[in-house]
């Protein structure tokens, strides 16, 4: 091959090592950007038995209850799709409780398999939900899940093997707090987190 057709073929192999560079990089920084939503952690890695040593049907105590104008008589909730797994009770107010308003319409204690990761990521993309504060209840993860419905809230608290799942709704007040005073009044009942 002659150097003057040589010296020709360089600036186009050259052109085409920059146009293949520029076509990877592209590819990287367009899976960077599709990659930025947060995974939901995989239903596969739950638990298939929802965490013992907490009842929340008749684990709290009567006091607490009373204390939030909450029947001590609750209504029995399961919940369970392929994977997620939720069994608990429904309190519903006393009449002291409907009148003052505080819990509106009760407060609804399920244990669940859910894991705190799962919660969070799961809600973390959901349209109409968005993750809320983020803290500690008796030393256990927790995080509090806002709805696009006005006055609605739920409360995920970290146990050993999954969770306990607080949901309320109340036009008095901020029911995430409703929700967060009621965990922290029962934390000496639930398990550990780990």
């Amino acid at each position: 091959m002659s150097e003057t057709r040589r010296k020709n073929l360089r600036p186009l192999r050259s052109r085409k090592h920059s146009v293949s560079l520029f076509f990877i990089a592209l590819l990287f920084l367009a899976s960077a950007c599709g990659g930025s939503k947060s995974a939901t952690p995989s239903e596969a890695a739950l638990s298939t038995a929802i965490p013992g040593g907490f009842d929340p049907c008749h684990g709290i105590p009567a006091k607490v209850l009373d204390g939030e104008n909450l029947n001590t008589e609750p209504s029995t909730r399961t919940k369970n799709n392929d994977k997620v797994k939720e069994e608990g009770c429904f309190y519903y107010p006393t009449a002291q409780g409907i009148k003052d308003g505080d819990v509106g319409i009760g407060i609804e204690v399920l244990a669940t398999n859910m894991t705190y990761d799962y919660f969070r990521g799961t809600y973390a993309n959901d349209p109409g939900h968005s993750i809320g504060k983020q803290l500690e209840i008796g030393n256990r993860p927790s995080a509090t899940l806002l709805s696009d419905t006005k006055g609605m809230c739920q409360l995920f608290v970290s146990v050993k093997g999954g969770g306990i799942k607080f949901d309320t709704l109340t036009h008095k007040g901020d029911p995430c707090q409703v929700l967060i005073d009621f965990a922290n009044k029962i934390s000496p009942q639930l398990p550990p987190a780990n």
